[in-house]
């Protein structure tokens, strides 16, 4: 009885502050959130800004939050444009990131779950797997030092030292010699770069790198990540799909494949002046030319398109309909068992509301 009152509580900070920047309309389809959106809405704060205005800023001021974590996942898996933030500049010795605190561990644990069951393109195991890498920063600093390593292979990737001695569970730090920019625009050499990199690991490695926030570039344009997801190991079949994608916009089947697209997606957003289409048949195509299908090589029945194939450089995102994410959450009707309660079962709770939103 008291671990499920913890965990009300909990959920019910989250409500009330994500209905401090009129962000409540997130947390509508979750069944989950049901109890706690009542109580909310005494801290409603309506907001001019746009939904996406106020995701960004809400990310910017609480980088390392649940929240922030899934943010990129989220918006792709919906067709969503992923959240932006302000370019920085970072030299010496910095922290750079900072793990989730013990109860967003405790309740992204509980959340995952629901996450999938409302939208079947994600993938819970993926998702648990990157609540655990930033549950602990010495974990996502042994993943980062073996990303660099094979990211270095190809000679456009910044070269990232891990301050050890620092680094903790907590916070990893990192040291930068030379001045490094941190942002979502990138240069084209910086572009080249990234997608470079990101087919060398998908290709060569079996490395997928998935729903970074930002990219690191200095003046050379050399690039690497400051918030990434990884899958290790990725099959030789989804390695096929991921070309199959990138020349034919394979649609995926399963949340493996949505992994990937989610992936590519991301990269075509970061880099919209590179030929992906080219770059992914120069370093994929050759690896992946024994593949069959159908008793055939994959190849032979391939190599007229990959001849005729002439793709536009950049991606055009498909807009959104009119009925996006945030109309149609907005515009659910609450559950009924939630309007009709009475001020005696509902008095104590908002006063632990209260409580939780002025001493937690």
């Amino acid at each position: 009885m008291i671990n499920g009152f913890l965990q009300f509580l909990k959920k019910q900070k989250l409500a009330i502050q994500l209905a401090k920047e009129d962000m409540l309309f997130l947390l509508y389809p979750l069944e989950m959130f049901q109890t706690t959106i009542p109580l909310s809405r005494f801290f409603l704060r309506k907001s001019s800004l746009s939904p996406a205005q106020r995701v960004e800023n809400y990310i910017s001021t609480h980088h390392d939050t649940l929240l922030s974590l899934y943010s990129t996942t989220l918006a792709l898996s919906y067709n969503i444009q992923p959240p932006r933030h302000a370019s920085a500049t970072l030299k010496g010795d910095i922290e750079i990131k900072h793990a989730l605190s013990l109860q967003d561990y405790s309740l992204g644990e509980e959340l995952v779950p629901e996450l999938v069951s409302s939208n079947p393109t994600l993938d819970e195991d993926y998702l648990l797997n990157t609540l655990e890498l930033n549950s602990d920063m010495r974990l996502y600093s042994a993943e980062l030092s073996e990303l660099q390593t094979y990211a270095s292979e190809c000679g456009e990737a910044i070269p990232i030292s891990v301050d050890w001695q620092q680094t903790s569970s907590e916070k990893l730090f990192v040291f930068f010699e030379d001045e490094i920019t941190d942002s979502v625009s990138l240069p084209t050499n910086a572009q080249h770069n990234l997608a470079a990199i990101f087919f060398h690991l998908l290709y060569h490695k079996a490395y997928l790198v998935l729903d970074w926030q930002s990219v690191l570039y200095n003046n050379q344009g050399k690039v690497f990540w400051r918030d990434f997801s990884v899958i290790r190991n990725l099959t030789p079949e989804l390695q096929k799909y991921a070309l199959q994608n990138m020349l034919e916009k394979t649609a995926p089947k399963n949340s493996d494949e949505h992994n990937v697209k989610r992936a590519l997606d991301l990269l075509r957003y970061y880099c919209p002046q590179v030929n992906l289409v080219e770059l992914s048949k120069q370093i994929g195509g050759k690896i992946l030319s024994d593949f069959k299908t159908h008793d055939n090589e994959w190849s032979k029945i391939n190599s007229p398109h990959l001849q005729q194939l002439n793709a536009d450089d950049g991606h055009n995102r498909i807009p959104l309909s009119s009925k996006n994410l945030y109309q149609l959450l907005k515009s659910k009707p609450m559950p009924k068992h939630l309007g009709k309660s009475s001020l005696y079962y509902w008095g104590p709770l908002i006063l632990a509301a209260f409580l939780i939103y002025y001493f937690l």
